[in-house]
C-alpha cells in the first residue's frame, strides 16, 4: 500500500513541478562535434543527460512529498488519486515528445553521416585485410559500419572457423590518440567463401555507451582472440 501511495504522491508532485521533472531540454553543455560522427555524440550525451535529471528529480519529489502518506498522517483523498491519473499522463506525453524530438534530430543528422569513412587497421594474425569501414546506418544509440575483407590466411587460428562456414571477426574503437574506447566488439558472418582470395562485406555495430569519449573516435581496429 505504501508503494502504491508513493507512486501516488510521485506523479501528483511531478505534475505540480513539471517544470522541473523532465523540463530541463539539456545539459546546458555541449560536447565538441567529432570529425567522422559529427554531433551524434552530443545528441546522445544530451538526451541521457536529460532522463538522469528527470530520475533524480522525480526520485527526490517522492521522498520529499510522500512522507506524510507513508506514515499515516495524511491519507490520500479521491482527488489526489484523479490528480494523480492526470499528472501521470502529463508526464508520459512530455517523456514522449522528449524522444520524439530525439529520434528526429538524429534523422536530421543521419544524411549527413551514411557514407562517411572510417579508417581502419589490423593486427598482424587476423587471417584477412579489411578496405576502410562506412556507415550505413545510424540509431539512436549508435551507428553501423560496413567493412570490405578479403581472407588472406585461411588457416589462421584466428579464423578458426571459418572451415564450417562461420567467419568471426573482432574489433576495437580507438581514439585519436590510439587508445581503446569501451570493450572489444565482436561479431560473425556467413557470407564469406572458405578461402584465400575469398571477399565480402561485414558489418559491425558500434554502441555509443558513454559520448564524452566519442568526441576523439577515429578508427577501427580488427584484432585476433
Amino acid at each position: 500500500m505504501n508503494k502504491i501511495i508513493k507512486t501516488v504522491m510521485s506523479a501528483i508532485v511531478c505534475g505540480v513541478m513539471l517544470s522541473g521533472c523532465g523540463g530541463s531540454g539539456g545539459s546546458g553543455r555541449h560536447l565538441p562535434s567529432n570529425d567522422i560522427l559529427g554531433n551524434l555524440p552530443d545528441l546522445i550525451y544530451q538526451h541521457s543527460y536529460q532522463d538522469s535529471v528527470f530520475s533524480a528529480e522525480q526520485e527526490a519529489a517522492e521522498e520529499k512529498f510522500s512522507e506524510p502518506f507513508k506514515s499515516g498522517q495524511k491519507t490520500p483523498t479521491e482527488s489526489d488519486w484523479k490528480k494523480a491519473k492526470e499528472f501521470d499522463d502529463e508526464w508520459k506525453a512530455k517523456f514522449k515528445e522528449a524522444d520524439a524530438k530525439f529520434v528526429a534530430e538524429i534523422e536530421k543528422l543521419k544524411p549527413s553521416l551514411i557514407g562517411k569513412e572510417i579508417p581502419v587497421e589490423m593486427e598482424d594474425g587476423v587471417g584477412f585485410e579489411a578496405t576502410a569501414g562506412k556507415i550505413i546506418d545510424v540509431g539512436e544509440s549508435g551507428f553501423t559500419v560496413e567493412v570490405g575483407v578479403t581472407i588472406t590466411n585461411a588457416g589462421a587460428p584466428a579464423l578458426s572457423m571459418l572451415k564450417y562456414g562461420r567467419f568471426d571477426y573482432n574489433w576495437q574503437i580507438l581514439d585519436k590518440e590510439g587508445n581503446q574506447i569501451g570493450s572489444n566488439g565482436s561479431a560473425s558472418s556467413r557470407e564469406l567463401g572458405k578461402e584465400n582470395g575469398a571477399t565480402g562485406n561485414i558489418n559491425l555495430y558500434i554502441a555509443i555507451a558513454k559520448p564524452q569519449q566519442f568526441v576523439n573516435f577515429a578508427k577501427i581496429r580488427f584484432i585476433k582472440i
